[in-house]
């Protein structure tokens, strides 16, 4: 072998080894290669099976929400995923086969297919949890629903009788209105004259309540519930925090890390708090005090789980001013949700909103055998915001697979993701964002992501979008077309009425779109004889409408799509984000909640997480695999001295990760400690001094020096 021929082994060699976590098991530099196309390839397959449920998902709502499906067999999901599943695993079979280091890759095969199953039923399971949800929500709905139609029924048999005493006559629009508006005034009266009342909520009561019973037990509930009007919240160390003593009789102090920390803690609190009322309004569910609930045990959880790391506590007084003021945010919300939700469900604004359709369907009816136009007219006014709804879920699903396969950062696996992320904290020097990276990985993460997404829908890439809102647009015109032709063809075989056609119609276009049967009622009886001039008026209107679409939408902010996207790559590229409990590096395992210990290739100097040696002020700089390979001792938060050997009884996190002893670390996080060294002082309150002193060699370790280390990568 030529010494260029190692030169060239060693690299490669590196470049596996900083990818992935399984070097701790690595014979040889071919091995570690081919865990890494292996890798690569797997993160195509699941990429493609994720999709290929997306796409599977959007159908099966607009069948649910189009009235198709009312409950989940097992069939509706065998078909289409058991036959792309059993693709994606044939192609994993013949590339373990006929790979060039299949003797070699054979060793994770048993791996790989369970994490494929894994990933399969994880896919299967949220989509069923989601049609469930909508299906749930639907049959909620359909007592609503039930009396909404009686109304209309009753008002489209006035309608039609109305229309019987003009029929003939060539009235013009205007002429037609003078007529049906004073008779559509009556109609609504009398409908609404036998509705019951209605029993307003009293949310503001119920929240009172709710934290009058959750804190039963505080003092001075009344003053509090006074004092406390506003809705946002500010928090007081003094009293919102106590801090636990340390050899239980010195009362720790206050650090600006504790102040981070507890900063973060209640951001989460109030992003998760942000996310469900965004989740309830989504809904479009009416108010139910059961919500108010569920903002508590959002704290609940959070302050239990909060890395207090034994330093201190939330107080009562933290929890209940935090619940007033999410409840004060929380009612007003829901004030809104209610009335929202009147507009839409209440008899007499649901009929007030449907009043064009119903002169729609009177001024059908007095045309006769000229009605074509308008009941063409009629179809595409329903449509069109439909084929809109439509196009934004489908290119949601094609820009995230094509930043997928496009963008360096988001076409391989998480460690990849990760590379990336750290060259760009390296290159803009920002130690607040690296403060985010370090203690709020998740939403460091999905804010990168967001960032990468605004980016790719900027004017810059513009003509990427557009070219998929081209190619969206293009399938759902066929589709339509399709329909279209299919329908009048069986029509005309079987003499249809108009309400056959449009049953026809409904059931062609299937699961493309949502349109449901119900909402074209109201010209379902009209009488169409010349089915083949209506297939030529629908075709001929189809490209104008197509047109209107793409303006809208080219109107409309991309930025209502960055969430939908962000959240589709997050769930694609972000597995486990357990941290190491001394450095804070994140397990780079793929699936969430994995079985197993923790683990990553490469851990950071301690100080990173604001470590220090006991009973001084300074910084422990080892790496966490140096110090379990050493003889020293760590102290718990209960003052227990457990050797860094033996750090699994520690329990808690420690118990559940696997540190191998080893002395090697990245020079990217030597520079980091090197160059952030007074940011690390300031927020840590801890020096780089003796035992903790930067090492010279740390010191000369440049930016580009890292830099060009991560992306030879």
């Amino acid at each position: 072998m030529k010494i260029s021929d190692v030169k060239f082994r060693v690299q490669d060699l590196w470049k596996a080894l900083v990818n992935e976590n399984f070097i701790f098991s690595f014979r040889n530099t071919r091995e570690v290669m081919a865990m890494s196309k292996l890798e690569t390839m797997y993160n195509h397959w699941t990429w493609e099976l994720r999709s290929h449920m997306l796409d599977f998902q959007n159908q099966l709502i607009n069948q649910i929400q189009n009235g198709k499906v009312e409950a989940l067999k097992t069939s509706i999901f065998e078909a289409p995923v058991t036959e792309k599943y059993t693709a994606i695993k044939q192609e994993l079979e013949k590339y373990f086969n006929e790979d060039p280091d299949n003797e070699i890759l054979v060793q994770w095969k048993s791996n790989f297919e369970n994490k494929l199953i894994i990933l399969k039923e994880t896919l299967i399971s949220d989509t069923r949890r989601k049609a469930n949800e909508l299906i749930h929500l639907k049959k909620n709905q359909e007592r609503l629903d039930k009396k909404k139609s009686s109304y209309a029924n009753e008002l489209l048999e006035r309608s039609r009788k109305l229309a019987l005493t003009v029929k003939g006559k060539e009235l013009n629009e205007e002429e037609l209105r003078e007529k049906f508006d004073p008779l559509w005034k009556k109609w609504v009266c009398d409908v609404s004259s036998d509705l019951p009342p209605v029993i307003e909520p009293d949310i503001d009561t119920d929240s009172e309540n709710i934290l009058w019973e959750y804190f039963q037990k505080e003092i001075n509930m009344v003053d509090t519930l006074m004092r406390n009007s506003g809705d946002k919240f500010q928090i007081n160390y003094d009293e919102h925090v106590k801090m636990n003593k340390k050899y239980n009789f010195m009362t720790r102090t206050l650090k600006v890390c504790d102040r981070e920390s507890i900063n973060m803690t209640t951001d989460h609190i109030i992003s998760r708090f942000n996310e469900t009322i965004n989740n309830i309004h989504k809904q479009q569910c009416d108010y139910n005090s059961s919500y108010f609930h569920e903002i508590l045990r959002i704290i609940e959880e959070e302050v239990k789980s909060a890395p207090t790391e034994g330093r201190y506590t939330f107080t009562s007084k933290y929890i209940l001013e935090l619940s007033l003021c999410l409840f004060q945010r929380a009612s007003k919300s829901f004030k809104e949700m209610h009335k929202a939700f009147k507009r839409t469900n209440d008899p007499v604004n649901y009929l007030e909103r449907k009043k064009d359709d119903f002169f729609m369907n009177f001024k059908i009816s007095c045309q006769g055998a000229t009605s074509i136009k308008t009941f063409v007219d009629f179809l595409w006014h329903k449509l069109t915001p439909a084929i809109s709804a439509t196009i934004r879920g489908k290119m949601v699903i094609k820009i995230a697979g094509a930043m997928r396969a496009t963008c360096p950062a988001f076409n391989g696996n998480r460690a990849n993701l990760e590379k990336h992320i750290l060259i760009s904290l390296a290159e803009e020097e920002n130690f607040d964002k690296y403060w985010q990276y370090i203690h709020q990985p998740e939403s460091f993460f999905r804010d990168y992501i967001s960032d990468h997404i605004r980016r790719y829908c900027s004017e810059k890439e513009g003509e990427k979008v557009n070219t998929f809102l081209k190619i969206s647009l293009g399938d759902i015109k066929n589709a339509i077309l399709t329909a279209i032709h299919k329908t009048t063809e069986v029509a005309n075989d079987n003499n249809s009425t108009a309400s056959g056609w449009l049953d026809l119609f409904c059931d062609h276009l299937g699961s493309n779109l949502i349109f449901p049967r119900r909402d074209l009622i109201s010209i379902e009886h009209q009488e169409i004889k010349d089915t083949e001039f209506l297939k030529e008026a629908m075709s001929a209107a189809l490209d104008p409408a197509m047109r209107k679409v793409e303006e809208d939408y080219s109107r409309r902010p991309k930025d209502e799509m960055i969430p939908n996207i962000e959240k589709i790559l997050s769930e694609h590229l972000c597995g486990c984000w357990k941290q190491c409990p001394f450095c804070k590096a994140i397990c780079t395992n793929t699936i969430p909640h994995h079985e197993g210990d923790h683990s990553v290739p490469f851990h950071r100097p301690q100080a990173v997480n604001g470590w220090y040696k006991h009973k001084t002020d300074h910084f422990v700089i080892d790496c966490c695999t140096s110090s379990v390979a050493s003889d020293r001792f760590m102290l718990l938060g209960n003052n227990q001295e457990i050797s860094y050997k033996n750090y699994r009884q520690a329990g808690g996190d420690y118990a559940t990760w696997s540190i191998t002893p080893d002395s090697s670390t990245q020079s990217y996080w030597k520079w980091f400690v090197s160059h952030f060294r007074s940011k690390l002082e300031e927020k840590y309150q801890k020096k780089f001094t003796d035992t903790g002193e930067i090492p010279e060699a740390w010191a000369k370790i440049t930016k580009e020096d890292v830099l060009n280390e991560l992306k030879e990568q």
